[in-house]
């Protein structure tokens, strides 16, 4: 069973000819879509803190949510989690898809529940109230209960990238710290990235952010064997391409290292898409 997260980007290219379609039959996607509100809101979740507008980003993932049903046939269409589940691939969300409502975790899972998805990608540690073993049992169990699979994600462990932040101590304290929460929450991965396209012309180049990223990584690999958790690396906002990424989970050690696999951040970095996911998957 593989969770799917849509870069809302990419998927909204693909879903576009269709978006018109289904929204054209019906008031509520009509409205959802004029003025951007959830189509189905949590409850005591306020719409977004800023005005959304026609062509409001934040209002995509909750028609690319339904595109999937309502553009699928009918006699081949996954069934509802109402009956029984859905076969095969899942169907899951990034919550930086929507980061303009500012919500929780919480508030996130009510969310993801109530337009049907059976995962929930959490990409910022951020997200949560805070990092203490019980809050993060607490949100683990209320996803549980909803029958929600929770993956866990977080940003920069490269020391000297530009967009690294010292929040969360060391690049090594926070890998080691994504791995804890990760672990807390049952998500069998712990989402990082490298940088941005900005790191590709700093001193040394990318490959010496690559290595910076495989010592770090190095620094936790029993964390994170002993936790069961893979360190997942996004080729992220242009940083890495296909195979400078490849090359980064090799000398890291594919036992506990992966690819977290980003379309949208590949046509960013001049790649194919279908090309950069044929050398990854692997």
């Amino acid at each position: 069973m593989i969770p799917v997260f849509a870069c809302v980007g990419a998927f909204f290219v693909l879903t576009l000819p269709f978006k018109f379609t289904f929204l054209a039959d019906d008031a509520r996607f009509k409205k959802a879509w004029r003025v951007g509100l959830p189509l189905n809101e949590p409850t005591g979740v306020s719409p977004p803190p800023h005005g959304c507008h026609e062509t409001q980003p934040e209002a995509w993932p909750h028609l690319l949510a339904f595109a999937w049903f309502r553009t699928s046939p009918g006699p081949g269409q996954p069934p509802s989690r109402e009956s029984g589940g859905r076969a095969g691939t899942k169907l899951g969300m990034d919550n930086y898809s929507i980061r303009a409502m500012e919500w929780k975790a919480p508030q996130l899972i009510d969310y993801a529940v109530s337009i049907g998805l059976d995962s929930l990608f959490i990409t910022n540690l951020d997200a949560f109230e805070n990092l203490d073993q019980n809050h993060l049992s607490e949100i683990k169990a209320r996803a549980t209960d909803h029958g929600l699979d929770l993956h866990a994600g977080t940003w920069s462990i490269c020391p000297s990238a530009k967009r690294f932040r010292k929040d969360w101590g060391t690049a090594e304290e926070h890998l080691a710290l994504g791995i804890r929460v990760a672990k807390a929450l049952g998500s069998p991965i712990i989402r990082v990235v490298l940088g941005t396209f900005e790191d590709r012309d700093s001193p040394g180049g990318i490959e010496a952010r690559i290595e910076e990223v495989v010592q770090v990584c190095k620094s936790q690999r029993s964390r994170a064997l002993d936790a069961d958790i893979k360190i997942a690396v996004e080729n992220h906002a242009g940083d890495m391409r296909a195979r400078e990424l490849v090359q980064l989970i090799e000398a890291a050690g594919r036992d506990y290292v992966g690819a977290n696999i980003d379309s949208g951040n590949a046509v960013w970095a001049m790649e194919d898409p279908i090309e950069n996911l044929k050398i990854l998957a692997p």
